[in-house]
């Protein structure tokens, strides 16, 4: 087994799969001002949901923090997050790019798409906030969805018209036109998830609140519940997704330490739980992931670690863009 696995949660990241349906098909693109056409042969899909298995695992490549802090009883309050971690500059990333600079391959994207069928909506037909890169052929495998993409600017509107084979593997929308409504939201020269992470490597804890690592270590349970049925048989000496205990610590460890640095830049920015930001990024995590309160995912097994940690994340990469914007 590798000691390496997901840099966040592995609730995160199967939470991270709202992005639609796997697609390879014979396409004809179209955008709002110029058409364009691309042509490509039927395949299986390539890509999928995670799950959490050992092949999975296996192959896997996030590296997991492996440095262990000492654990004290105290918990940061505001003001003191230095006494716990050295926090590295956040501020004046390069991650966006100017307003009127064109998508161009290997930019990473943000977009909202709704396909319909003849009109009608249809299940998986619609995502909001996807983050794919241009050209990376994730989306829609063998397509070409993402070089429709090419030229357009952020606050983009325009449609992308793909013509599936016959032969596509789902039979629902084998023979089917579907149109897809594409809004770009957001264009980056690299993902602030990506740049989030920078800023994590490079910051040093000093030591971690004993709180923090429990209600991590209670996450993992919480997290089996979630995802019943999708593991290898437990071994000995491993837990239930057959990982290692020491493997499982490198995870524990390197959500404490995520879950600081953005803690810490909270506290900087002057952001709680209370701040109109905080706010905002709970609703929109809420709606992205379909619940109605944090009770909701309380309810069906999630954290509240995993549940303050999502929420923190979001209000830390809004803070990234801003600075970046502003540089």
């Amino acid at each position: 087994m590798k000691n390496k696995f997901i840099a966040v949660t592995l609730l995160a990241a199967l939470m991270l799969t709202g992005c639609g349906s796997s697609a390879s098909s014979t396409v004809e693109s179209t955008a709002s001002s110029s058409p364009n056409t691309a042509k490509s042969e039927a395949a299986t899909p390539t890509a999928g949901t995670l799950s959490v298995s050992e092949s999975a695992i296996d192959d896997t490549e996030f590296i997991l923090n492996t440095d262990k802090a000492p654990l004290v009883d105290a918990d940061p309050v505001s003001g003191d997050y230095g006494d716990y971690i050295t926090l590295a500059d956040y501020k004046g990333l390069d991650i966006e790019v100017s307003a009127d600079t064109p998508i161009a391959s290997g930019m990473m994207v943000n977009i909202d798409y709704r396909g319909t069928i003849d009109g009608s909506s249809f299940d998986g037909s619609d995502a909001s906030d996807c983050e794919l890169v241009a050209s990376a052929d994730s989306l829609f495998p063998g397509s070409g969805f993402e070089e429709q993409l090419f030229g357009h600017k952020k606050g983009d509107t325009f449609t992308i018209t793909i013509d599936f084979d016959s032969s596509y593997w789902d039979s629902a929308l084998a023979g089917n036109t579907v149109v897809y409504e594409v809004r770009i939201n957001s264009i980056y020269k690299q993902s602030p998830d990506i740049a989030l992470q920078s800023v994590i490597d490079q910051s040093s804890v000093k030591q971690y609140p004993k709180s923090l690592y429990e209600s991590w270590k209670a996450a993992d349970s919480s997290m089996g519940s979630l995802t019943a049925g999708t593991t290898a048989a437990a071994e000995d000496g491993e837990n239930t997704y057959g990982m290692e205990e020491s493997t499982v610590e490198d995870i524990i460890y390197t959500d404490m330490k995520k879950d600081l640095v953005c803690r810490a830049i909270m506290d900087e920015e002057g952001i709680t739980e209370s701040s109109s930001e905080y706010q905002d990024a709970e609703r929109a995590m809420l709606s992205k992931f379909g619940f109605a309160s944090t009770d909701d995912m309380l309810d069906v097994g999630y954290s509240n670690a995993e549940i303050l940690s999502l929420i923190e994340n979001d209000v830390v990469l809004s803070v990234l863009v801003k600075y970046d914007s502003e540089a």
